[in-house]
């Protein structure tokens, strides 16, 4: 919307008519005349527009406002006068929406709103309220100012077009964007755009939308204007009215503390008195009152718990461990927007209960909220945890919602490189401990072997191992090749995300730059190499001519860029080899999970989200082939619960899938020739030794890795048990390019015997070795025993 003061130049006015810009002219033109009323010729211009929109109402009564034209512009008045005679005035009765306005009424009705207010506000205000459509079917309101004054409002104009010129909130676009705050709706249309931006911008998660509009009958307006009884009957928006909107708004967030706050308020209101306290106000008082109940909460927290020493702990566990005190109380807390995330936080809990001990597990109870610090505070001092059990999420990152002494046992159950940040890792304390798969970066970030337990992530075979599949499921589900997951996301998709998290032009140039290169430089590695994300970024480096002196971005962009784009290039590149291979052989290729049906390439193969459970145990069972595609290896949840299922698996390559029997016998050669340092290690000569490092770390023979592994590490890897060790046939199952892919994929297809006879063997390696009721065990006994060796 263009602005102006009463003084608007003339000249602009008319430029605009000549432009042919009559909304802008008619808009600006019934400022001018307010505060020029004697000017005829602009009058009798704005009359002529009103004519030719079919808005006869204002056009008759803009001319009857028109006293004294000029003398050359009488013919021309009495002309326009003639074609205005007889013809109705335009205006649209809203009685003409009120079906709408009832739909709206009722989807808030159905939401328990108190809808009175709107209803009588609007009944006793009615005609202050004019309705006109233009000939290009765009809605124009008046509205009565005093007893005879009327003002189009916001303004007159193509108000969907104008609000969708407007600027979103800057964070719209991202993955968890917003909350906002609406001061006012206008006529609705921009309210409207943002909603519909924030629908499920992550795993089910859309953002709370708040509005207060203190007349009640300027929301009954736009009741009238917009279809909204869909956009009404969703639980985030929430709308107050009234003398006292923001002080309901205040009650909203005081009763709720998981609702989280606005990250900016919109005040689209500029036609009538807003509340008081302000909207802004508002927000600002109830985010301080949040933030004084969340430190003296955890102060009284923390004043508990650091009256638990070490040796308490010791003694809980081993007693707790050993029968003789009460059971351990495990809090937990996973996101609703997750994926297998939370599925495996069930399985941990049924775990660890079937163990004897107590376990209590935090969700989001709607789509958009978030588990507040106060929530978790409140289940700490009813539930008294001993442990705080947390997936893929260090202490650091919880902030004020632990107790310093309250022990956290973190599970990384992913390799994310967000674990293992400086500031992860600088507040590691005595009474953490991680799980995970990561040893040698833990070690190489200064902390604690003791406080690291290698470890796989495991399946829960009682969940997967339902009933036969009856004739329906089987014919529902088979197919020949079937994929299971939400990263539906492009290579390009993630790029250009990222790329918008900076603003510096030379971090963008060299975004792009990596980008572009990386297909080309790991088309001479295995994808996921270790070297790839070193030599890329030097590449990069070298071409831009930006050298990157910033060490946190330096590993942002090794440890997460190219970490994750190569994660998206290695799954997505292998669904092409199968969809080709689909095609070619007309075989039946199913992609489920969200996101892939607006893939640009890998539509066709959409089969919609799998619910966990029966129908992913159907997918595993119904498929003749199961896609896993884990950069992390294969030995991930995905497919131990489609092999504790019974489903038949291969594999892309994944860098140590095939590398754990060589480091076996790589560590034994290095124990009998009595290398006990990491430099006589890479200093000995032995042809044997050097074969099987030339083979462990994918370099020809007497090259050294870029980055030197330690022996520590080497050893710590040994915790690990790997896929080619635990699983006979393991090889034949492992593809890694196109034509292996296609070999493999129409061997298994033909061979059902072998599949059957590779898929019982697999399944038994599961049951007797990644339980989560063998896992849990393990971990808790592991914690128990670091506890011991700390405490005094």
């Amino acid at each position: 919307m263009t602005v102006v003061d009463t003084t608007a130049d003339r000249e602009a006015l008319l430029q605009f008519l000549q432009q042919g810009h009559y909304y802008q002219f008619l808009s600006l033109a019934s400022r001018h005349l307010i505060a020029c009323p004697d000017d005829s010729q602009i009058a009798l211009l704005a009359v002529r527009e009103y004519l030719n929109l079919g808005l006869i109402g204002p056009a008759r009564e803009l001319m009857q406002s028109i006293s004294s034209p000029q003398t050359d512009a009488q013919a021309e008045l009495a002309e326009v006068a003639s074609a205005l005679t007889n013809l109705p005035d335009g205006q649209i009765p809203w009685s003409q929406r009120h079906s709408m306005f009832e739909r709206n009424v009722a989807a808030l009705r159905d939401r328990n709103y108190d809808v009175c207010e709107i209803v009588d506000r609007w009944h006793d205000r009615r005609e202050d309220f004019q309705l006109y459509q233009d000939r290009s079917q765009v809605d124009q309101v008046r509205m009565r100012f005093g007893e005879s004054t009327w003002a189009w409002i916001p303004f007159f104009g193509h108000h969907k077009l104008v609000s969708d010129a407007q600027d979103l909130p800057e964070d719209i676009g991202t993955l968890c964007p917003g909350p906002y705050l609406f001061d006012g709706l206008d006529l609705g249309h921009f309210f409207a755009r943002v909603y519909d931006k924030t629908v499920d911008t992550f795993l089910g998660y859309s953002c709370p939308l708040y509005v207060v509009e203190p007349d009640a009958a300027l929301l009954a307006l736009v009741l009238h204007l917009q279809d909204w009884s869909t956009l009404l009957a969703d639980e985030r928006v929430y709308i107050f009215t009234g003398e006292h909107c923001t002080k309901q708004l205040r009650d909203l967030w005081d009763n709720h503390p998981d609702l989280p706050l606005p990250t900016q308020v919109r005040s689209l209101s500029q036609f009538s008195p807003r509340s008081n306290p302000g909207a802004v106000q508002v927000t600002e008082e109830v985010l301080a009152c949040r933030e004084k109940a969340v430190s003296e909460s955890l102060a009284g927290l923390n004043s508990r718990y650091d009256k638990c020493d070490l040796d308490y702990w010791s003694n809980r566990f081993d007693q707790a461990l050993n029968s003789m005190g009460e059971p351990l109380r495990v809090l937990a807390g996973v996101s609703i927007h997750t994926t297998f995330l939370q599925y495996s936080m069930r399985d941990t809990k049924r775990a660890i209960e079937s163990l004897g001990h107590r376990c209590l597990v935090l969700q989001e109870s709607t789509n958009h909220e978030t588990i507040g610090p106060l929530t978790y505070h409140q289940a700490i001092r009813d539930f008294r945890p001993d442990v705080f059990l947390s997936l893929d999420h260090m202490r650091a990152e919880f902030g004020n919602i632990l107790p310093r002494s309250l022990p956290v046992l973190t599970w990384d159950q992913d390799q994310l490189p967000h674990v293992f940040t400086d500031n992860n890792m600088r507040a590691v304390s005595k009474h953490d401990f991680l799980v995970g798969y990561s040893k040698d970066r833990w070690v190489n970030a200064g902390c604690d072997a003791r406080q690291f337990l290698n470890a796989r992530v495991p399946t829960c075979p009682e969940q997967f191992a339902g009933q036969p599949l009856t004739a329906e499921e089987s014919k529902k589900y088979a197919c020949d090749l079937s994929y299971v997951s939400h990263a539906s996301q492009t290579p390009k998709q993630f790029h250009d995300e990222e790329r918008r998290h900076y603003e510096d032009p030379a971090v963008r140039s060299i975004l792009d730059c990596m980008y572009e290169i990386t297909p080309e430089i790991l088309a001479k590695f295995t994808t996921m190499h270790s070297e790839a994300p070193y030599v890329i970024l030097d590449e990069a480096q070298r071409r831009s001519g930006i050298t990157i002196r910033d060490d946190a971005l330096h590993q942002r962009l090794l440890g997460w860029y190219l970490w994750r784009l190569r994660d998206r290039i290695y799954r997505h590149e292998a669904l092409a080899w199968a969809a080709t291979w689909a095609q070619q052989y007309n075989r039946e290729f199913r992609i489920y999970g969200r996101g892939w049906d607006a893939h640009p390439t890998l539509s066709p193969f959409a089969a919609g989200p799998a619910e966990n459970g029966r129908e992913l145990l159907c997918i595993y069972r119904a498929s003749k082939i199961n896609l896993q595609l884990m950069p992390a290896g294969f030995i991930h949840q995905r497919a131990l619960d489609g092999l504790s299922a019974g489903g038949f698996f291969i594999t892309r390559l994944a860098p140590d899938d095939l590398k754990g029997i060589t480091l076996r016998k790589m560590c034994q050669r290095l124990h009998t020739l009595g290398l006990d340092s990491t430099e006589k290690l890479y200093a000995e000569q032995d042809t044997e030794l050097r074969e099987l490092m030339a083979t462990y770390f994918d370099m020809p023979i007497g090259t050294l890795p870029r980055v030197t592994v330690p022996l520590s590490t080497l050893q710590h890897r040994l915790e690990v048990s790997y896929p080619d060790e635990m699983f006979p046939q393991f090889r034949e199952i492992v593809f890694d390019s196109p034509d292996s892919f296609a070999q493999m994929a129409n061997r298994f297809i033909d061979e059902v015997a072998t599949r059957d006879q590779i898929t019982h063997t697999f399944r038994e390696v599961v049951v007797n070795h990644f339980s989560y009721r063998a896992s849990v065990s393990t971990f808790l006994n592991a914690m128990a025993t670091y506890l011991r060796t700390v405490a005094t």
